[in-house]
């Protein structure tokens, strides 16, 4: 028998004849129940499928042999009238045998056939029909065509892609950018210089591709052409979209898609570039107006840090001491809504990816003249908290000035002074910590708390991936952290009670206690648990609450070289300070600040998202390591434990019964960055 069903044609064997059907043993020796309205036609009996076969075949061929042309013009002039299948033999001269009649029935059953079934009659279709299908069959034919050559270009490109001029070299034409740029981000020739290699038509699909991998999505442009160029690959329309766009040397193997997703740009257009140097040049100038500060300073960072924002200084005075919180008066040296502005106010952050870090501001100011570097003249707002004789504080001011800062120092050395105190700066860090430690008692009082999870960040560095492990329980970590915190709180409350309009990042109280001591603060299966009680922190023009940080008017403003929404609070903050009048109303602040905001949060998750990445691209690295792993959570089939020296979380099936703070050691099975894929199992 022949049949269509499901619009697929076929052949077979017919086995059993049932109430849902006949059971038909296929062509291919598969067996499936094809409804009886899907048969075409139904041969002579045959004792197997075997000794069918050959008939099946001779039917076949001599199908596509027959021409109803003639017999449909002379049916048509004489009148559409049903005729029968035999009349119909005769007219086509195909003679009487069995396989010329079974090979005409599959020719009238065609689709594409001149004449339509009327119960065992056949009528020809109407001159209109005819000339509708052959538009639709020249259509088909010319689309067939294009697509071929669509193919054929891209096959040349993959050769060109494959063979020594092809080699990629680093081109960024993805993003929006003034000129080439070397960025690892978006390393390959460049859709630019692929597409000087094909039509229109073929750029058009190559946009398609692009999109179907970004979108993760298959579309109707992209998939016939993935099809046809790797017919034997059967997995998702995207990634196949994916790999072509490397194999075309467009993307690396490791290309950050949410950061073409989302447009983050690599590089900064020319008139920043240039107002950035004008800028920079103009700072020494600024700086020589405004009183210099007489103090030591240090700024403590990671030795790798280059946007240096702020800085700490203690000195004695009559009631006690003050400590100096030194921020870089970014307000000060970059206007508003000039182009450095505004490119930092389209990017809202600093980007810390794995593979590069995306300044917010020109290098220029950020990595130079408006940072805070050792011996040179810095704008500064100077937030003072001033602390009596047993180092405790009673009020804040604020101030602005010129700093020229004395030290940089890691965290690293400034721990070691705070475990062996030696000469001015040993004693100085050490009366910063005791006072750091009395601040952060006093908000846990007032209910702050604090986690210490670990930190693991993970770079490329010429083409290896290396690790690096942060210890966030250090002294010298929270020392930092706290007099952040200090000045922010002391900006909050300053604007609060003038009644200066303000943003103020709040946050609410947990619906339950969260039962924390520092102890806990330090342990991953509290902090898992404690993270998912805590309300959201957000927002407000109102002084509120900020559970986490145990304060009660929290403004943001220790980083306006790094983040846009500090910068905004500076601005106001600098306006007040100086002219006595707010640069911004509570509508405009909201607006600037929310979008800024929302902003830093989707960089925020693409980071977090590369760094996930990356931590698996490293276990890919190294199947078979064992690692360790904390049990986070059971409350599935398959227990969450988060890989202590990676900072990765997965789940996995045990051999038998785990329990939440479990330790256990595991062994990587199978990691594939690309999927998020992380396979573990017990070691053995």
């Amino acid at each position: 028998m022949f049949y269509r069903h499901e619009g697929v044609g076929g052949a077979g064997y017919v086995l059993e004849d049932g109430k849902k059907g006949l059971l038909v043993q296929k062509d291919d020796g598969s067996r499936d129940r094809i409804p009886t309205s899907a048969v075409l036609v139904l041969t002579r009996p045959f004792p197997s499928l075997t000794a069918a076969a050959p008939y099946l075949a001779r039917v076949r061929e001599e199908s596509r042999a027959v021409d109803l042309s003639t017999a449909w013009d002379l049916l048509l002039e004489s009148g559409p009238a049903p005729v029968t299948v035999d009349a119909l033999l005769e007219l086509c001269g195909g003679g009487v045998a069995d396989v010329h009649r079974d090979a005409l029935l599959l020719a009238l059953h065609d689709p594409d056939s001149l004449f339509r079934r009327k119960g065992d009659l056949f009528e020809p279709v109407s001159r209109k029909v005819r000339e509708e299908r052959e538009l639709q069959a020249r259509r088909t034919r010319e689309r067939q065509a294009a697509l071929d050559e669509r193919i054929r270009e891209f096959r040349t490109l993959l050769e060109r892609a494959s063979g020594p001029a092809g080699a990629a070299r680093p081109v960024n034409s993805d993003e929006r950018q003034s000129k080439p740029s070397t960025s690892p981000l978006h390393a390959g020739v460049g859709a630019g210089e692929v597409q000087s290699g094909l039509s229109p038509e073929g750029s058009a699909v190559l946009a398609a591709i692009r999109q179907c991998a970004l979108d993760g999505q298959p579309n109707s442009a992209a998939s016939p052409v993935l099809s046809a160029l790797f017919p034997s690959d059967t997995r998702p329309y995207p990634v196949v979209a994916f790999d072509l766009m490397v194999k075309l040397g467009i993307w690396s193997e490791h290309q950050d898609l949410n950061l073409l997703r989302h447009d983050i740009p690599v590089s900064f257009p020319p008139e920043a570039l240039a107002e950035a140097e004008s800028l920079a040049a103009a700072l020494p100038g600024i700086c020589s107006s405004r009183p210099l500060l007489d103090i030591a300073a240090v700024a403590i960072d990671d030795p790798d840090t280059q946007e240096v924002d702020d800085a700490l200084a203690i000195v004695k005075t009559e009631r006690g001491y003050d400590i100096h919180v030194l921020i870089c008066d970014v307000a000060s040296a970059v206007p508003a809504d000039g182009a450095v502005d505004l490119e930092a106010r389209h990017r809202a952050t600093t980007v810390y990816h794995p593979l590069q870090r995306l300044p917010m501001i020109p290098e220029r100011l950020s990595h130079d003249a408006a940072s805070l570097v050792v011996g040179r003249p810095t704008l500064v707002l100077d937030h003072v908290l001033h602390l009596d004789s047993e180092l405790k504080l009673f009020d804040s001011s604020l101030q602005v000035g010129t700093l020229v800062l004395e030290r940089r120092m890691t965290y690293h050395e400034v721990e070691a002074l705070l475990e062996q105190p030696s000469g001015d700066w040993g004693e100085r860090v050490g009366l910063l910590w005791t006072a750091a430690s009395l601040l952060i008692e006093q908000r846990q009082r007032q209910g702050a708390v604090q986690f210490y999870p670990p930190e693991t960040r993970y770079r490329l560095i010429d083409g290896r991936i290396e690790i690096k492990r942060v210890d966030t329980t250090m002294k010298s970590r929270r020392l930092v952290a706290e007099f952040m915190v200090a000045a922010g709180a002391g900006v909050g409350s300053l604007l609060a009670d003038r009644k200066i309009p303000a943003i103020y990042r709040i946050q609410p109280v947990p619906d339950e206690d969260l039962g924390w001591t520092d102890e806990r603060g330090r342990d991953p299966v509290y902090i898992f648990e404690a993270v998912r009680k805590l309300k959201k922190a957000g927002i407000s023009l109102q002084p509120e609450r900020h559970f986490g940080l145990g304060v009660k008017a929290y403004c943001q403003v220790t980083s306006p070289l790094r983040r846009y929404s500090d910068l905004i609070m500076q601005r106001q903050l600098h306006a007040v300070l100086t002219t006595g009048v707010t640069r911004y109303s509570d509508g405009e602040l909201l607006a600037q600040m929310s979008v800024a905001d929302q902003t830093s949060g989707i960089i925020k998750r693409i980071c977090d998202d590369a760094e996930d990445y990356w931590a698996l691209a490293y276990l890919q690295q190294h199947p078979g390591l064992q690692v360790q792993a904390v049990v986070l959570s059971t409350d599935r089939r398959s227990p969450l434990v988060l890989l202590t020296e990676f900072d990765v979380q997965a789940r996995f099936n045990p051999r038998g019964q785990v329990n939440e703070g479990q330790r256990l050691a595991l062994q990587v099975v199978h990691a594939q960055p690309r999927t998020g894929t992380l396979v573990l199992k017990e070691a053995e």
